[in-house]
């Protein structure tokens, strides 16, 4: 064994050779003796092996079957992206400084993950691999929430469709998306259009729409590039124009800096007032005070004040039972009728077809005869405006979204921060946060890919000339002769 073991270390390629011209001759002998057994002997190795195989598959299966069995529900207490349970560690056994634990993740911040398996409840908090890694070294991760990351659950107020956010946005996104033929996913083509809207045509678009108790209700709302234009870049769709007062009110009043021109809701207010009739802002602006004065005024009333009232009720309840029979007895005449009738029972009911229609009439009719103001509003944010490049311009992400990111304007993509953070690396943990409006927000996952994408474009560029004239030295070597003085 020692000898072979010194050839092998030698010359290996040169035994391995000899080892398998042996192993041929062997089996050729063999094969011309007793070709049976032999057939039998590698006919056993070869079902073994494949056993073996499968044995391994089924492992391998299992394995993946486990570390996938809750899904990505293990919310990292550090970065607050949701991971499979094979990429995160109970934050208990891992070894981390005290100090270094306590500065990325604060007391009482931790996000314990409560799991019922066979009855048995579990409630643990789990950090994930990729932050122990910098945590054991010292360092706070890029990705840690106290690194500029918070991000809070979404309001009510600031929950808008994607067209009802454009019409408060400070930045357009103007994107061409598609449906794929065969999966029937989305797509996009084309490059993404950052068009600014500045703070006057944000003011036009909002006093456009219909405000007042008088003209309140869902109204038909449809962005065109221009006004002037007959094509429409977004269709029509209901809006609400109390929702957007009230989301652009909450945003000023949050501290946002794209959103301080704006007017208090006080001045809404007045201004529905002035033009209030038949009391009809009462019930819209003190709905809760109308309700308290009409229940103390059914206090203030006489505990007698109808003696046969329990005689009028049994009187009512007979004649609805008088009337429920009545009506019983015509529909079982009437399908009796319709079923015994020859030629009754093949006529065709019209008024039980199906027809396609607008399912939102009052979206897309433009009634301008009936009504002051029309059903359908057309509205071009934006125009005019000159398109800027996303990489350079400074928290668009906060100004094309602002529903989706903090009230006050704060934690966006241009950030300061303690440690650096990429911009794919923060697209990556918005999406994978635990607070999942960012990734149902279509519109904002293709800009992401476009941002990334147009980013690593321009990190790759490089600019490189020469000047002057190429001639040939006597040595045969090249030189560059710039002889011109400009």
């Amino acid at each position: 064994a020692k000898v072979k073991a010194k050839k092998m270390a030698e010359d290996p390629e040169a035994e391995r050779k000899k080892n398998a011209a042996i192993k041929a001759k062997t089996r050729a002998k063999k094969k011309l003796v007793q070709p049976k057994k032999l057939k039998s002997k590698e006919l056993k190795k070869y079902q073994k092996a494949q056993k073996t195989k499968k044995s391994d598959k089924k492992k391998a299966l299992m394995r993946f079957q486990e570390a996938t069995r809750h899904g990505p529900i293990f919310i990292c207490s550090c970065c607050h992206a949701r991971h499979f349970k094979e990429n995160t560690t109970e934050a208990k056994k891992a070894k981390i400084k005290p100090e270094v634990y306590r500065r990325c993740i604060p007391e009482e911040q931790e996000v314990p993950i409560k799991i019922w398996v066979n009855e048995n409840k579990t409630s643990k908090a789990y950090i994930c691999k990729t932050c122990i890694r910098y945590m054991q070294k010292g360092k706070m991760p890029p990705e840690c929430q106290q690194n500029n990351l918070q991000i809070g659950p979404q309001p009510e107020v600031l929950k808008l469709s994607e067209l009802a956010a454009n019409l408060i946005a400070r930045t357009i996104l103007f994107q061409k998306m598609y449906q794929l033929p065969t999966s029937r996913y989305t797509a996009l083509k084309d490059k993404i259009i950052n068009v600014p809207v500045e703070e006057d045509s944000v003011l036009n678009t909002i006093h456009s729409l219909p405000r007042t108790p008088n003209e309140a209700g869902l109204i038909g709302v449809e962005i065109k590039r221009r006004l002037a234009y007959k094509s429409v870049h977004q269709k029509a769709q209901l809006i609400n124009p109390d929702q957007l007062y009230k989301a652009i009110d909450h945003l000023k009043k949050a501290g946002n800096p794209h959103y301080q021109f704006y007017d208090d809701l006080e001045i809404y207010e007045e201004r529905c007032k002035a033009r209030d009739d038949d009391d009809i802002i009462a019930k819209a602006l003190h709905q809760g005070a109308l309700e308290e004065d009409l229940m103390e005024e059914l206090e203030e009333l006489p505990s007698l004040a109808n003696p046969n009232l329990e005689d009028e009720f049994t009187r009512e309840e007979e004649d609805q039972q008088e009337t429920e029979q009545t009506e019983e007895e015509m529909i079982r005449e009437e399908d009796e009728c319709r079923t015994k009738d020859p030629i009754r029972k093949f006529h065709f009911n019209y008024d039980q077809s199906v027809a396609m229609m607008n399912m939102h009439p009052e979206a897309t009719e433009k009634d301008t005869n009936q009504k002051e103001q029309p059903n359908l509003v057309s509205l071009a944010p934006g125009e005019g405006s000159k398109p800027v490049d996303m990489i350079f311009d400074k928290d668009w992400d906060i100004k094309a979204f602002p529903h989706l990111h903090q009230a006050n304007g704060s934690n966006g993509l241009d950030q300061d921060r303690q440690v650096k953070l990429t911009s794919q690396r923060y697209f990556t943990n918005r999406i994978i946060h635990k607070e999942q409006h960012f990734c149902k927000c279509a519109p904002y996952l293709y800009a992401a890919v476009n941002h990334t994408e147009k980013k690593q474009l321009n990190r790759n560029l490089a600019l490189a000339y020469s000047s002057g004239k190429k001639n040939t030295r006597d040595d045969g070597k090249l030189e560059m002769n710039n002889t011109d003085a400009y």
